[in-house]
């Protein structure tokens, strides 16, 4: 098939074109880099490939297409932009196995289980719109419409069972013990107590509630939170708000070194947290210390928007709007890249720490081996990483399908 050869060859002088511009940024500086426009040069191909990417599928023979095709997202820009379901909430179960959804809030949502060592994609309740697992104890929270139950694992005993006012879930993080859900939404940011929703956020004064303009219980934007590992501390925000960091003892104001707060996490021991802001599909991100939330904000990165990430043992690991995963460890030194394409959706990593699940907005799921090698030459990035799979999720397929 001469589209293969063609497909490899300009698919490796791509990746190498890009890996070496990068290198010599990175020893040199970005402003000594004569700008060259790279591009891949293979849409052309894309309906062969994809042709044959469904036969694969149909025959059971992907593995072997895998290690004759390398993937690449670029090509395919007319597909995606008619096609993609974009891939969220994605947790971690045990044995590799990771449960998810596909569609943004405010689209018809499908979730599913995928157990990669059994080779086994298995749809899930079409009642459920959102997922979420605790920072420790593997407690999950499942949500259907107006009903959200939290599990002691996944499928265990029921812990606890709320009501929610009818709205859309953005983000769903059950406390440790189950008892609590930190709801984030495109009505406010809520804790639930004792079975009720309290808003958090936004709350206004009795002067702004009295005052015929102010826009009290209006759609809020970007909205996003997370809770610390030890559900001590709660950090939010949303467009219009600072940065929101605190617990029993007040919540902390923290300016954006950016023009929008867009996302936030802790780190794996609750030691900091990571607070990214962006102006349109840039941004900047600092880290502050929980014990110390009045200290002055560390800038680690001053080029990403960022919309998912986990934190391990090592550091932090992030998606940009770029397709970019990024990884720092916890005293902002820059460690490595890796490039999957596509807007990051959704992030979570297996226990070890020895793989990681990347959901895009171009509606991949990625299946990425932290640390294990490259597998070709079609890899752009310096982390040392490869890539096992892929599943695409677009509409119009009699169903996902594997690279």
């Amino acid at each position: 098939m001469s589209f293969l050869k063609e497909w490899n060859e300009k698919g490796a002088l791509f990746a190498q074109q890009i890996n070496e511009m990068v290198a010599y940024a990175a020893a040199h500086g970005w402003d000594k880099v004569v700008q060259k426009e790279i591009s891949d040069q293979r849409e052309h191909l894309a309906p062969e490939i994809l042709a044959a990417l469904r036969q694969a599928n149909k025959n059971n023979t992907v593995n072997a297409f895998r290690e004759s095709c390398p993937p690449s997202l670029a090509p395919f820009a007319k597909y995606i932009s008619e096609k993609c379901e974009s891939i969220w909430d994605i947790h971690f179960l045990d044995a590799d196995r990771v449960v998810f959804l596909t569609g943004a809030p405010y689209q018809k949502r499908q979730s599913y289980l995928w157990d990669p060592q059994n080779d086994k994609l298995e749809k899930l309740d079409p009642a459920i719109v959102a997922i979420g697992k605790s920072p420790r104890n593997n407690c999950f929270a499942i949500a259907s419409k107006n009903r959200i139950i939290t599990t002691a694992g996944w499928d265990g005993a029921v812990i606890y069972e709320f009501k929610y006012p009818e709205m859309k879930i953005t983000q769903m993080i059950p406390f440790n013990d189950g008892l609590q859900v930190l709801l984030i939404t495109p009505n406010g940011i809520y804790i639930t107590i004792n079975g009720d929703c309290v808003l958090i956020h936004p709350v206004y004064s009795q002067e702004e509630e009295e005052d015929d303009d102010a826009e009290y219980g209006t759609e809020i934007d970007m909205e996003h939170g997370a809770l610390s590992p030890d559900n001590k501390l709660i950090s939010f925000g949303e467009q219009a708000s600072n940065h929101r960091v605190g617990g029993n003892n007040g919540i902390f104001n923290i300016a954006p070194a950016s023009e929008y707060p867009h996302y936030t996490m802790f780190s794996k021991d609750g030691a900091q947290v990571l607070l990214n802001s962006c102006h349109m599909y840039h941004g900047a991100t600092i880290i502050v210390p929980t014990n110390n939330l009045k200290k002055k904000p560390k800038v680690i990165n001053e080029e990403d928007r960022v919309y998912a990430g986990v934190a391990t043992e090592e550091g932090f690991i992030w998606g940009n709007a770029s397709g970019y995963i990024k990884a720092y460890d916890y005293k902002g030194k820059y460690l490595w890249q890796y490039y999957i394409g596509g807007t990051i959706s959704g992030m979570a990593v297996s226990e070890d720490e020895s793989t990681l699940y990347v959901g895009t907005y171009a509606g991949g799921l990625h299946q990425l081996k932290l640390n294990a090698g490259q597998r070709d030459n079609h890899t752009i990035g310096t982390g040392k990483h490869y890539e096992e799979c892929r599943w695409i999720f677009w509409e119009g397929e009699d169903g996902p399908l594997k690279w």
